[in-house]
């Protein structure tokens, strides 16, 4: 059941914590104002390319690890027309002693939300969200997998909670605070400062300051990445927009982005930034209101595709593409062989996943 439960969507109980909403009303106005923008890019068509490795990172560097990922290679198509959407992740991952290939699919035609990641295909009625989605407001933070709308993620703990896509931040423990910090200059443009914090049981633990170009759309052309634990002082991440381009009168477009992520152990240690890892956004294609219908967003599982039918979180059917059986109707020994055949697959696909972002989250702790 181990595969079946990394798939699932399950909804946590929503934190009881009284909502901390922006401190000013500079805040608020800028978040209306990447909220309104954000709407531009509702109806597109995106495709693009995601590197990561860890660049000229000292081999004898202490946040190492062994079996780590050295580099990963995507390519991401996103589309989206109103609730519709269709996005494929392809990617290729390395580490010392392997290279794994990886294809992950799932869309939504307004009737089902279908997810088909290797093997194992999901189906639900209520449309899903994915941090692959691509958000130009918030490509900055893709390597987080992070799902929420800029808007959603500055305007507080109570936007937060109520949006499908706050993942992580739904934890009972967690709050948090948006600051406004005034105006700054980069790259030739007037740019709002805004910081949100993220507290755990009241602490201070991390911090996003972003630069939003104000005749931009909004859009964020740098960002500093704090871990308080760490550092108060010193980023423990920093991303940069290399590209802006006007893609329609008066709508912009950042088609390089690039993160650098520091060892916190040198960080925290020495005061001193040593490179860990560097990913880059490159996108290659962008089209405002693309035109398909509904059934483009349609997805047909291949044959033998284990599939699960899910409901508020739950497997409420299961069956393999193309059998006639279903199967809750299986003998219970062919179910339990099933779905040890299932976790094995999809461990061997996971696992690479799993020893990325542990060792990506270690440069947030």
């Amino acid at each position: 059941m181990f595969a079946i439960c990394l798939l699932v969507c399950a909804h946590s109980v929503l934190a009881q914590d009284q909502p901390v909403v922006p401190s000013s009303q500079e805040a608020l106005e800028i978040i209306d104002n990447v909220r309104r923008n954000e709407r531009l890019y509702r109806d597109v068509e995106i495709r693009l390319r995601y590197t990561y490795d860890l660049h000229d990172r000292d081999p004898a560097s202490a946040c190492s690890a062994v079996n780590e990922v050295t580099d990963q290679l995507a390519q991401i198509q996103y589309i989206a027309i109103g609730d519709w959407f269709k996005v494929e992740n392809t990617r290729e991952i390395r580490t010392a002693s392997r290279t794994s290939q990886i294809h992950r699919l799932h869309g939504f035609d307004g009737d089902q939300d279908k997810l088909l990641e290797g093997s194992v295909g999901n189906v639900a009625e209520v449309r899903g969200e994915d941090s692959d989605f691509v958000f130009p407001h918030t490509l900055m933070l893709k390597s987080y997998k992070f799902s929420l709308p800029l808007s959603v993620y500055l305007a507080g703990h109570e936007a937060i909670l109520g949006h499908p896509g706050k993942g992580r931040y739904n934890k009972p423990s967690m709050t948090a605070q948006t600051t406004y910090l005034g105006e700054d200059e980069v790259l030739g443009l007037r740019c709002q400062k805004i910081l949100v914090k993220i507290l755990s049981n009241g602490d201070e633990y991390n911090g996003d300051l972003f630069w939003l170009a104000s005749e931009r759309n909004f859009l964020p052309v740098k960002r500093y990445a704090y871990t308080y634990p760490v550092s108060r002082e010193i980023p423990m991440a920093e991303s940069y927009c290399r590209d802006l381009r006007e893609i329609e009168p008066g709508v912009w477009f950042p088609f390089e982005v690039e993160t650098t992520a520091y060892c916190s152990v040198n960080l925290k240690q020495e005061g001193k930034q040593a490179r860990n890892w560097q990913e880059r956004i490159l996108v290659e294609e962008v089209t405002l209101n693309p035109k398909y219908d509904k059934s483009f967003f349609s997805i047909e599982f291949p044959r033998n595709t284990a599939s699960y039918e899910i409901q508020n979180g739950e497997i409420k059917q299961s069956w393999r593409e193309g059998s006639a059986v279903n199967s809750a109707d299986r003998d219970p020994r062919d179910r339990e062989n099933m779905l040890w055949w299932i976790a094995g697959a999809n461990l061997l696909i996971l696992v690479p996943l799993i020893v990325w972002a542990a060792t990506r989250n270690r440069s947030r702790s």
